[in-house]
């Protein structure tokens, strides 16, 4: 590896998983980086706080994508993170759903058993079914490779890989231009249609859940024990072993441009930090709007942000539940309770299921005699925003109104429920962006949506040299494997800029 004649300085915004990742990256090749983290903690939306001795997950749900040795993800991880060391629970289930006018629906992981339920569940979808099933294997067949920069491959090696993964490219743009709510429609069995929009939310692209299922089948998505708690500590470990620097309790105001280079962070109180390069792991829209001031928020860039829808916000309620009381199923998704009586978790939002999580299984966050159990809930934003700037004592009550009609829609169906609880607290969207400042409180950045897939947004401001974003949102479909990989790609970026190999090892 090329050693710089002196350590140039990147600025990384955000002490996320993009932000450590990217940090690690800078540090492996020969940079001086320095994090910048708003929060008194790393984590982002990794996150996780304590309420004496409980830890609680700001993650809706903690799954990592890529921890077996099959995968490409695999050798990301490996370069990060000792992950042969960590532990992981993969579940037996894509998603549960309960309904009230249905049978249920307990959609397996592995591709033999899917097969076998769905034709059993709806055998007039055969065809249908046969299809969907063609093209989760072939995503189980094939993977995009992401040890490279696509941007910085030569012709040959782009040729050379459209050639070996043809048949993914014919599945992706195939799956990529269908929506959930189209393939739901096609089905002839409404009890099937029913659990396809299960999968993912209406407006996703197909894509989304299939290629999810091939890891799935693969058992190469799993529940991190200790969450994303474990994952955090051990980026920020390994970040602080080779030697970055994290500022946290250390929030950018902005960024400053001199002939069109950025070329410092501004701290607040006339104090700026100079560094080469500054990558912003941080939201698009804080970037543009606040960090640079709305000065580079051009018609194209709202037009091509336009084109991005941000994944349902989302309200998170959390409970400790006395072990023993009662088990849910172990899934990837979720467990889809619908609801007899539908509840408002705002005043334009009609909740029709609860989405159930119990961590059980992970001793890491809670004492031996009790349990965690999540509920997701689809909410507004806006009214949670409002409403918590305008008036925090409603705010307030408002959750503690919502959280009670959650434990009586789970007392209606699980008797007694209400005495096994413990504990409970609400997230709301409102929270997620005080922060994060994640847009619209939105937890998994922009929806996979076909419009959304489509697009590509630039690795860098225009107008502005030396400035990066990496991160979830940067690409539609988000998520822990977007915010590394950005990242990672980010610092390869620059160092062809630098005309530097990269490289993995200090």
């Amino acid at each position: 590896m090329i050693k710089l004649n002196y350590r140039k300085k990147i600025i990384i915004i955000g002490a996320g998983v993009a932000g450590l990742v990217a940090g690690c990256y800078a540090q492996m090749n020969g940079f001086e980086s320095h994090i910048f983290e708003k929060e008194p903690h790393a984590g982002g939306l990794c996150a996780s706080w304590k309420i004496e001795d409980l830890t609680i997950p700001t993650a809706l749900y903690f799954f990592l994508l890529g921890n077996t040795p099959s995968t490409n993800l695999y050798n990301l991880w490996t370069e990060l993170l000792p992950i042969e060391e960590f532990s992981f629970i993969t579940p037996p289930y894509f998603f549960v759903t309960e309904y009230t006018n249905f049978p249920p629906c307990f959609f397996p992981t592995s591709l033999e058993d899917l097969g076998q339920y769905l034709l059993q569940r709806a055998p007039q979808d055969k065809l249908l079914i046969q299809e969907m099933l063609s093209g989760i294997q072939t995503f189980i067949e094939y993977e995009l490779p992401i040890d490279r920069a696509y941007a910085r491959a030569k012709f040959h090696q782009k040729w050379h890989q459209l050639i070996n993964q043809f048949p993914l490219l014919l599945a992706t743009q195939k799956w990529a231009n269908i929506t959930v709510k189209e393939w739901a429609n096609s089905m002839q069995s409404v009890l099937l249609a029913q659990d396809i929009l299960q999968m993912a939310s209406p407006e996703s692209a197909m894509l989304y859940p299939l290629a999810l299922l091939a890891y799935a089948h693969q058992r190469a998505v799993g529940y991190l024990i200790g969450g994303g708690t474990k994952l955090i500590q051990a980026l920020q470990n390994q970040y602080m072993t080779l030697g970055g620097n994290l500022h946290l309790n250390t929030e950018v105001k902005h960024i400053r441009i001199r002939s069109k280079k950025a070329v410092a962070v501004g701290l607040g109180k006339q104090q700026y930090f100079a560094a080469d390069y500054i990558v912003a792991c941080c939201d698009l829209y804080h970037l543009y709007r606040i960090l640079l001031q709305g000065e580079y928020f051009s018609p194209k860039i709202a037009a091509q942000l336009e084109n991005f829808k941000p994944a349902t916000p989302m309200l998170l309620i959390m409970m400790g539940i006395k072990k023993n009381s009662f088990n849910l199923p172990f899934t990837l998704l979720g467990y889809n309770l619908q609801l007899t009586n539908p509840i408002f978790s705002s005043p334009n939002t009609l909740v029709h299921y609860l989405k159930l999580h119990s961590l059980a299984h992970d001793p890491t966050l809670t004492p031996s005699e009790y349990f965690l159990l999540t509920v997701q809930l689809p909410t507004e934003f806006t009214y949670w925003h409002q409403l918590y700037h305008n008036n925090k004592r409603q705010y307030y009550k408002q959750k503690q109104s919502l959280i009670a009609q959650v434990i009586l829609a789970l007392e209606h169906r699980f008797p007694g429920f209400a005495n096994h609880l413990v504990f409970s607290e609400a997230v709301t969207p409102a929270a997620f962006w005080r922060h994060t400042y994640n847009f619209q409180g939105s937890y998994a950045g922009w929806c996979p949506t076909p419009t959304g897939l489509r697009q590509y947004l630039n690795r860098t401001v225009e107008e502005i040299e030396n400035l990066y974003i990496a991160g979830h949102w940067f690409q539609a479909g988000g998520g822990i494997p977007a915010a590394a990989i950005t990242a990672q790609n980010t610092i390869q970026a620059i160092c062809a800029k630098e005309k530097l190999a990269f490289g993995v090892n200090a």
